[in-house]
């Protein structure tokens, strides 16, 4: 499903939440928002055994609805109290009908313990549904003394989409593709490297031709010490296990601007915040990580990774796009499961900075764009640029262009041309190994018209 990029994006309206220090009565809080800001003190919920309970069973996802609903509503009664509440109903008030409302946990390290809640699954007991379903994002952010990266980058994006297939298996090639799926909405404006065997040379090498995005499918665990680990290949195709000092050396300075870590627990917080991989990512200097607070089943990571890119490629920030991943997660196995609310969103970047495009820089290719009228100020067929220069004329006296832009040189309304630029679509989709009917959504064309055309080419 291809989506047309909105002509108006409102700035979110945010309420920052700062975690201060541990006092006697809890965790100072200021909570401030375009309601107002008031202070406020966070009593951890860890106490009551009844709440215990509940987070056991959800860590082992063997919990319903109404469950889940409690650890919502117990964790907004922890979060909003007293005045801090009245800011959160205040900000609320103030939102326009399509504005969204952005929660940012400013957690500083030594406050891990609240870094490990899982705010996710927030429900306001004054409202029906989580928080997350309503279209409200949670964003852990993590303050740094050091220079605070910026999220925004330009065009065209370079993304490594890795696997590491280690014993259990899992199907990786059904993930990779429906990324790769979501993704070719873009075009020419991004360039994806895949590498399904991936070691730790694999990774130093791609990571110094300089990417945007990493995304990684595969397994994480624990070692003796208590901290959290990837399991990559080693160079036979076996175990190589790699600690979180590894991907942060060779992630420091590499230019990534976004890691989505699809590996079980790869955003889970025990005691020591840096022993976790997304906070270890983010203060090694990635600006912003996406990752699984518990174990992911295979059927909900593929979906939420295809419509978080499919938003991603709508030019949506990054927070939004894994608003509508979860949406897409309670849509493919229902809302009697958690999974919606595995992902975890982690950044030190600034908190209006994210990964999105201006909407006159984000121009989206169209599937299959039908030729325009021979004059300047038409647009190229292949990118959709206006960037185009008169290029003398076919042997039939008909009008050829330069595009400055993709640096196509031929006609612009001919027959010809569209078959031709199918043609090529195609082609470029079935060498990628998609699917004929992946290829007719991206497209639109019939399964039809794609059969014959890849019937030509071979």
């Amino acid at each position: 499903m291809q989506r047309a990029p909105s002509a108006r994006r409102p700035t979110p309206i945010t309420i920052e939440v700062a975690v201060g220090p541990l006092t006697p009565t809890g965790y100072a809080l200021n909570v401030r928002g375009a309601g107002g800001e008031a202070q406020s003190r966070l009593v951890l919920p860890t106490a009551d055994p009844d709440y215990l309970a509940l987070v056991e069973r959800l860590a082992s996802l063997m919990i319903d609805a109404d469950a889940l609903a409690e650890i919502g509503r117990t964790l907004f009664n922890t979060l909003f109290q007293g005045e801090a509440r009245d800011v959160y109903r205040a900000t609320q008030a103030l939102r326009t009908e399509d504005q969204r409302l952005r929660i940012v946990l400013a957690i500083p390290a030594d406050a891990a313990p609240v870094a490990a809640l899982p705010w996710e699954f927030l429900v306001d007991p004054a409202t029906p549904g989580a928080l997350a379903m309503r279209g409200i994002t949670v964003v852990r952010y993590l303050p740094q003394p050091t220079r605070v990266p910026a999220l925004a980058t330009a065009l065209p994006l370079r993304m490594l989409l890795t696997a590491a297939q280690t014993p259990p298996q899992i199907d990786v090639e059904r993930e990779l593709a429906a990324i790769q799926v979501a993704l070719s909405a873009l075009g020419r404006q991004i360039h994806v490297t895949i590498e399904r065997h991936l070691t730790v040379a694999i990774l130093q090498d791609q990571l110094r031709a300089g990417y945007h995005i990493w995304h990684f499918v595969g397994h994480g665990s624990t070692n003796a010490a208590g901290t959290r680990q990837l399991a990559f290949e080693d160079a036979t195709g076996d175990v190589e296990y790699v600690t979180i000092a590894q991907l942060g050396a060779l992630l420091s300075d590499s230019g990534v601007r976004l890691v989505v870590l699809n590996a079980c627990h790869a955003a889970q917080i025990g005691d020591e915040l840096l022993q976790s991989l997304a906070p270890a990512l983010v203060v090694a200097g990635v600006p912003a990580v996406v990752a699984m607070q518990f174990a992911v089943p295979a059927e909900s990571a593929r979906a939420f990774a295809a419509e978080c890119y499919e938003a991603l490629a709508a030019g949506l920030p990054i927070d939004a796009c894994v608003t509508e991943g979860r949406k897409a997660v309670l849509n493919a196995v229902g809302e009697q499961r958690p999974d919606w609310g595995i992902p975890v969103v982690i950044t030190r970047a600034q908190t209006v900075r994210w990964l999105s495009w201006l909407a006159g820089q984000m121009q989206r290719p169209q599937a299959c764009p039908r030729p325009q009228p021979s004059a300047i100020g038409a647009r190229c067929w292949r990118c959709g640029s206006t960037n185009l220069q008169k290029n003398g004329h076919t042997k039939t006296g008909q009008q050829k262009f330069h595009c400055k832009d993709c640096n196509f040189y031929g006609t612009l309304d001919t027959k010809e041309d569209e078959r031709r630029h199918q043609q090529q679509t195609v082609e470029r989709l079935h060498q990628e190994r998609l699917s004929q009917r992946a290829i007719a959504r991206i497209t639109g064309m019939s399964r039809n018209t794609i059969a014959a055309l890849v019937k030509k080419k071979s």
